[in-house]
């Protein structure tokens, strides 16, 4: 984000991770502290954007699953699946980062109180308070959406967007998959990449280069799925991520995959220019 140039700026850390179980601020890792106050103030720069959201997944068996609660008005509701679809999940899930809907359905709303006025959503909204909320209430509106969110995507350093590096959304980044020394095999080559929405499967190298000038985390080390999976999160066992906040590489070789047919670019993420 640009900073501006009218107002001087201060930077007290270059980066902060936290886990999401923290008490404070205060006991999250500061991985780079630097205190610019000693070393002069800076006018003209770039910095981090910070996006609260006004809705999340609960109840799900992952963090990419489950009934959505939303906040109106100052109200926590759960949205009613009789006036829900495609767009409006599209917009929930990339407002949470998510790389886009992979399906929703229906289910028990509980205690939650049910939004159900007619809710309209073009799909580019940033956020379900941007779609258009009409007076009509919709008839007999009993049930939540549930919805599941596409937590996989294909982050590539070149013009070849049915290539790259499989990445997973988990606990509010992004992260990789692999290791120099391995290869994805053929069952879940072939299920990552048409869950990236390519049509004929794919294949996996090793010892890949991931680029020179970004940082990423690493999230997991290998994945194995048999294809039977609805979502990427059902191949993943949640003692499988073990990153440690303070863990990034630079310039690091890793695993590669190669898919197969027209895909859709909501899954890709280009770092090409």
């Amino acid at each position: 984000m640009h900073i501006g140039y009218n107002t001087i700026k201060y930077s007290w850390l270059r980066t902060l991770e936290c886990n999401g179980n923290e008490r404070s601020i205060d006991e999250c890792v500061e991985t780079d502290q630097l205190n610019y106050a000693q070393s002069g103030a800076w006018y003209l720069g770039y910095g981090s954007k910070l996006y609260c959201v006004d809705y999340k997944l609960t109840g799900g068996i992952s963090q990419n699953t489950g009934m959505l609660l939303a906040a109106f008005s100052g109200t926590q509701h759960t949205i009613c699946y009789e006036s829900f679809d495609i767009n409006a999940g599209d917009v929930v899930c990339k407002h949470l980062q998510f790389n886009g809907l992979v399906a929703f359905t229906e289910g028990d709303p509980g205690s939650i109180p049910l939004f159900n006025n007619k809710l309209t959503c073009t799909g580019n909204e940033r956020s379900l308070n941007d779609c258009t909320m009409s007076n009509a209430i919709i008839d007999k509106c009993t049930r939540a959406v549930y919805i599941t969110c596409k937590a996989v995507r294909l982050t590539t350093w070149n013009e070849y967007n049915d290539e790259g590096a499989v990445e997973i959304f988990y606990n509010g980044s992004w992260g990789y998959v692999g290791n120099h020394e391995y290869r994805f095999n053929d069952e879940t080559a072939h299920f990552l990449c048409k869950t990236l929405g390519f049509r004929t499967g794919g294949f996996s190298t090793g010892d890949h280069s991931l680029g020179s000038s970004h940082d990423r985390k690493a999230w997991l080390r290998s994945l194995s799925c048999d294809g039977t999976e609805a979502d990427i999160m059902q191949c993943v066992s949640p003692l499988s991520f073990s990153f440690q906040p303070s863990h990034t590489f630079v310039s690091k070789r890793g695993t590669w995959l190669y898919c197969f047919g027209k895909s859709n670019n909501n899954s890709i993420h280009s770092l090409y220019r």
